[in-house]
């Protein structure tokens, strides 16, 4: 099954005390969703020196990403979706295949021959043709408490903490380890809108002192990983 999606993102970090404030403030107006706060893990495709990753880190107006994700609630697995994301100046475009096995990581140009001939399968083969070198680099793995408005169902608020990302280990059937993202206690909240946001949220952020950032899980994970082996190649 295939699915489009069509939206306006936008991210904020928040300490702990910010994110306990905005919560409290939110709640006359949003509901979570069903399934609460759950667990998403994502592989994320690149080629050998990065370039998908690297070149989003330039923010152009158009960029692009590849990856397999999958949720977890309560132990139990979701279906496992390959998404081709798209940003093109602020606005993101997502087609993704829904699949019950995670081929793709272990065999991705046969698993793309066998997706058949719809609109999104022969998009996401394209894409994939343009990078021989594609391979899975990047697992990322989140908790989320999820939020929707009452009155606009088409208004999402997520919560993602204890963000935690690894280059081994690439397969969702182990353990969600990996190397923190962001300082303890902090949050990445992102609002999902499809045009603009309401008045009161407007003014609640403003309240909060809470401001929109540019920011990218991977892309903050790949800066890490090249931290890290800055300090390898140096011996601290």
């Amino acid at each position: 099954m295939a699915d489009t999606f069509t939206r306006r993102e936008m991210k904020f970090l928040l300490s702990g005390r910010q994110r306990a404030e905005l919560e409290e403030k939110l709640a006359p107006y949003v509901e979570k969703e069903n399934y609460n706060r759950y667990t998403i893990c994502n592989i994320f495709f690149d080629t050998e020196s990065f370039h998908l990753i690297t070149t989003s880190l330039e923010r152009p107006p158009f960029k692009q990403k590849l990856r397999m994700r999958t949720y977890f609630d309560g132990g139990k697995r979701s279906d496992t979706y390959l998404e081709l994301k798209k940003k093109l100046d602020h606005i993101v475009y997502k087609r993704r295949i829904s699949t019950e096995d995670d081929r793709f990581i272990t065999d991705l140009s046969g698993a793309l021959a066998a997706l058949g001939n719809d609109v999104t399968a022969r998009e996401i083969r394209y894409f994939c043709g343009q990078y021989p070198d594609l391979a899975p680099r990047i697992f990322l793995s989140y908790n989320r408490t999820a939020y929707h408005c009452i009155t606009d169902k088409s208004l999402r608020i997520t919560f993602d903490d204890n963000i935690r990302w690894r280059t081994t280990d690439l397969n969702f059937n182990s353990e969600t380890y990996g190397s923190l993202l962001l300082a303890d206690g902090w949050s990445l909240m992102e609002i999902k809108v499809d045009t603009a946001l309401p008045v009161w949220l407007s003014e609640i952020l403003t309240g909060c002192g809470v401001y929109k950032t540019t920011f990218s899980k991977v892309g903050r994970a790949y800066t890490q990983m090249l931290e890290q082996k800055s300090k390898e190649s140096a011996g601290i």
